[in-house]
């Protein structure tokens, strides 16, 4: 294997990828569907300016599988294709598993004549390779782009100042289980413009993680990490005109209530940190609160409810986020679900009790990482 770390992609994380990645290579135009029982098809479409011609395509993510193993899955897939009504013209196998000349060979012979040759087999090698050539797809796929080999080098040498180098170990795991939010292009946008971004919303919507993978894009681009944890002051302690620098204050206006962080003129200070990194191309600014803190903040403070914060806000909420988006939370979370035992999972899948969670009322990210936990503890108990 090469620069790429297909193991923190969950298995539709691969599907997605691998559409993207073939309607870039072959001109296809390829659709994906939704986790669950597929019959024999993850993707399925056909050659662009020919709808005649139907390509399907099936996605094993089978990285620490045995090729037997694999083999295995391979042969029945095979039964689904001849029991299909209407066959397709091109069948694509694709695998994150590395494979030997003659594994391909072998399954080859396993999927004629569906398979119209042996290039229809990619292994983890060879969608590394063509990883390469297509960057803007890579770039799509932030999960595999932040944690390819040069990108993680970059962020794993970054400059990383004092309590911030945790921070960025935790960072790196909490990646894995990230599904992009409507605001995640506004974010990027907004700091893209004003050098400064505000992330308010409800407890448990997500703000940190949106947080998280806005600082990790630009350790990628050689910044910087300061983690603020007190008061703006310890920004401004370590800002360096000339250096490329990253700074993240969570929950800056404090968890309850504004004066556990608001110290004597702290509203001004932040003003004006904001104003001297808005100048700076070689700085950012992420800060998060809640948004009820932060309403709190602008009738307290004459400086906080200036015009100055009014660009640099973007509010993520539960209704932003659709049921596949939810679904594809949980999905995630029981994807890279260390500690959790198998019947559990399949006591969440049985059913469809998985609708009850994604539909409940209180539904946030923060609950399902609070339940899981909650179920992994129960289980070591056992």
């Amino acid at each position: 294997m090469g620069n790429y770390n297909f193991a923190n992609l969950s298995p539709y994380d691969f599907e997605l990828l691998t559409r993207d990645l073939l309607n870039a290579a072959f001109k296809l135009r390829l659709r994906s569907f939704a986790p669950g029982p597929d019959g024999g098809i993850d993707l399925r479409g056909w050659q662009a300016g020919s709808r005649d011609a139907l390509i399907i395509v099936q996605c094993k993510h089978m990285l620490g599988s045995t090729f037997a193993a694999l083999r295995s899955a391979v042969k029945t897939e095979k039964e689904k294709l001849d029991k299909m009504r209407r066959k397709p013209s091109r069948y694509i196998l694709a695998t994150t598993k590395p494979l030997t000349a003659r594994n391909i060979e072998g399954l080859f012979e396993i999927l004629k004549p569906y398979c119209k040759s042996s290039d229809d087999i990619l292994d983890g090698s060879s969608i590394d390779e063509m990883l390469g050539q297509h960057d803007n797809v890579l770039k799509l796929h932030h999960k595999l782009w932040i944690t390819s080999t040069p990108i993680l080098q970059k962020v794993l040498n970054a400059g990383i100042h004092n309590r911030s180098e945790s921070y960025l170990e935790s960072l790196l795991s909490r990646s894995r289980t990230f599904v992009q939010p409507d605001a995640f292009p506004k974010a990027q946008k907004i700091l893209k413009e004003n050098h400064a971004c505000i992330i308010s919303g409800p407890p448990g919507v997500g703000k940190t993680t949106l947080a998280d993978m806005l600082c990790l894009e630009y350790l990628a681009n050689d910044f910087e990490l300061i983690v603020v944890s007190e008061d703006v002051l310890e920004a401004d302690n370590v800002y360096a005109k000339q250096r490329k620098q990253v700074f993240v204050y969570d929950d800056f206006l404090g968890r309850t209530d504004i004066r556990e962080k608001l110290g004597k003129n702290e509203d001004s200070r932040i003003i004006e940190f904001i104003r001297r990194v808005s100048t700076s191309p070689n700085h950012r600014f992420i800060l998060t609160t809640r948004e009820y803190i932060l309403q709190a903040a602008r009738t307290r403070y004459d400086r906080l409810d200036s015009g100055d914060i009014d660009p640099l806000k973007c509010v993520l909420e539960m209704n932003t986020y659709t049921e596949l988006q939810k679904g594809l939370i949980l999905y995630q979370h029981l994807a890279f679900s260390d500690g959790l035992l198998r019947q559990d999972i399949e006591d969440l899948v049985n059913n469809r009790r998985y609708l009850t969670i994604v539909r409940h009322p209180n539904y946030t990210p923060r609950h399902i990482t609070d339940a899981l936990n909650d179920i992994r503890r129960r289980s070591r108990r056992i």
